[in-house]
């Protein structure tokens, strides 16, 4: 006799902002084709939300809910890698369980190598031999070539495109609509302005722009 397949963990997820509220769309959905557990909720820091409804999802705590929950498993609803990083690190230290969030409506091809607390929205494509550290967003419609590695906390704006063999370092954000060629490499801690086109390496720690993207100040 064949087993039943293990039921997946609830989920939560930690925020309830505009982006969390994304995230709670894709989560449905997820469950909805049987690739994520049920939504059980958001978490967030501020008091003042707990308790409340947020698009029909309860907002149930902080972090310290999950002390009682841990057979729930977090995706974190930030979009700021920074915000991000300190989030997930002081999770990190209270050794929670981190989910992979999957949009059934992404292309995501078997050889993609996807890190704890990864999101990846509705109409992305990501194709062979991508890596993705953790808690990388990718949002809708954006593309990942062929040999492509992205940082942790990374996070990818919609309609962002990645040529083959691009590499991100940790930190990094790319706006809306941006465009990198193959080969480039794009320093840790540095930000892509929506609709760049980026044709040369990025140093680490500034901010880019334009078409080609040039560096506008460091950070």
């Amino acid at each position: 006799m064949s087993s039943s397949p293990t039921p997946l963990p609830p989920l939560v997820i930690y925020g309830s902002g505009g982006h969390a509220r994304e995230l709670a769309l894709v989560a449905h959905a997820a469950t909805e084709s049987g690739r994520g557990g049920p939504l059980a909720g958001f978490l967030d820091d501020d008091p003042d939300r707990h308790g409340r409804h947020v698009d029909g999802v309860p907002v149930l705590g902080g972090a310290d809910w999950l002390a009682a929950h841990d057979d729930h498993a977090v995706v974190l609803g930030i979009g700021a890698p920074a915000s991000k990083r300190d989030v997930a690190q002081r999770l990190d230290r209270v050794g929670v369980r981190w989910a992979t969030l999957v949009h059934p409506r992404a292309e995501v091809s078997p050889f993609v190598t996807l890190g704890a607390g990864v999101v990846i929205t509705a109409g992305c494509i990501l194709t062979s031999a991508v890596q993705l550290a953790a808690h990388v967003h990718v949002t809708r419609l954006s593309t990942i070539g062929h040999d492509c590695t992205v940082g942790a906390y990374c996070h990818v704006a919609p309609g962002t495109v990645l040529s083959g063999n691009v590499t991100i370092e940790e930190g990094c954000e790319l706006g809306t609509g941006v465009r990198i060629i193959p080969g480039v490499r794009v320093g840790a801690w540095s930000t892509i302005g929506a609709g760049a086109c980026v044709v040369k390496d990025v140093p680490s720690h500034v901010t880019a722009v334009g078409v080609p993207a040039r560096v506008v100040r460091e950070v």
